[in-house]
């Protein structure tokens, strides 16, 4: 039996577990107060340390998740899990009728909307919406929507003392639901013939061939490449820099992926395309400009990208272009340090990828290309 006791003006509670005694305190001065909490610790002792459900009111939970979300994310990845989570509920709270442009999105409530406590969601409920969505898209954005779902409710059990009636082994129901099948898909590379091709296409869009050649020859993400500015090139054309910057206009805030700046080799074909480029009419600010002269959104470059390819029936998208700079120095006899430090991945991630690419001799150079010129 729990029993009261005083230190000085605070109250104490003295629990006895076999032949272990805990005083515990009970931080206040009321005796009420120490008393509820002497028979909670009785009821968690004779229960087995069982916690009783408790009533955490979805919306507000929801509202409390992307409140913390919006504080440690990039703006990116925070509206994109906004996105997600309309998809999962519905535009059932203020912050998932809006998207990243302010623009209202309303999407029709979902089975797991219309709960009215986050305790009543189940993992049944949870695998019927994850069937459903998977009808419609892939097995990785499936997991994706499976993953939002265990961070909101990590954040309800760590940050709103959630106690879900039908937690696994973190307490939460998401433990319960099983992940979906990815089917691995084939990595897509050009050859240096095709690279040929693809520039050749773009010379007449100096702007879009700038930006191919940064991928193709850097290995660059669409968004870095978006990121990059004038003042990212060293003087000499040897370095290439990615690292945090700021919008000028705007005021947004950009980060590299893994948060740490990198530089990455120029080579010399790809330092004979910039330096034409730059002389043809250097950028004002903004190494790939948009039309209008401003920071070029990602998905915007790729659209524009792909429509002038396919105007001479190529197929080719930017992740194409950043796994053929990858595909080539494997096949260069580089080590799998030495690509993930330059493409920003980790090392595992690098030999996943192109655990299959037979490597051969190490080169001087990361100029894949230039031998291929010179013996065309």
């Amino acid at each position: 039996m729990a029993s009261l006791h005083k230190r000085g003006e605070l109250w104490y509670v003295r629990v006895s577990y076999g032949k272990v005694v805990k005083d515990i305190p009970a931080k206040t001065r009321d005796r009420r107060v120490a008393e509820s909490l002497a028979k909670r610790l009785e009821l968690e002792k004779r229960t087995n340390g069982y916690k009783l459900p408790t009533k955490t009111p979805l919306v507000p939970a929801l509202e409390s998740f992307m409140a913390w979300s919006e504080t440690i994310r990039r703006p990116r990845c925070y509206w994109n899990e906004v996105s997600r989570l309309r998809q999962v509920f519905g535009s059932i709270c203020p912050r998932l009728r809006k998207n990243a442009r302010g623009i209202e999105s309303i999407t029709p409530i979902t089975e797991l909307g219309q709960c009215r406590f986050v305790e009543q969601i189940t993992p049944m409920m949870i695998m019927s919406h994850l069937d459903s969505r998977a009808a419609h898209i892939k097995g990785k954005s499936v997991n994706a929507d499976r993953g939002i779902l265990q961070q909101f409710f990590r954040h309800c059990i760590q940050k709103l003392g959630m106690v879900h009636p039908h937690g696994g082994k973190t307490g939460s129901p998401v433990d319960e639901v099983p992940k979906a099948r990815v089917k691995l898909s084939p990595i897509r590379y050009l050859s240096t013939d095709q690279i040929e091709l693809q520039l050749q296409i773009l010379e007449g869009k100096p702007v879009l061939r700038a930006a191919v050649a940064i991928m193709l020859f850097a290995g660059l993400r669409r968004e870095e490449a978006t990121w990059l500015t004038a003042d990212d090139l060293d003087k000499p054309l040897q370095w290439l820099w990615i690292r945090p910057k700021s919008d000028p206009r705007t005021g947004e805030m950009w980060a590299p992926k893994i948060n740490k700046p990198r530089r990455i080799p120029i080579s010399p074909t790809l330092k004979t395309i910039l330096s034409e480029y730059m002389l043809a009419g250097r950028p004002k600010f903004w190494l790939i400009p948009s039309p209008k002269g401003l920071r070029w959104n990602p998905e915007n470059m790729a659209a524009a990208i792909k429509a002038e390819s396919e105007r001479f029936g190529l197929a080719w998208n930017c992740l194409d272009y950043r796994h053929t700079f990858g595909t080539h120095l494997v096949q260069m006899g580089y080590s799998g340090r030495e690509i993930a430090e330059w493409m920003g991945n980790s090392e595992q991630i690098v030999h996943r990828h192109y655990a299959n690419i037979e490597g051969r001799n190490r080169k001087t150079d990361v100029d894949f290309y230039a031998k291929h010129k010179r013996t065309g």
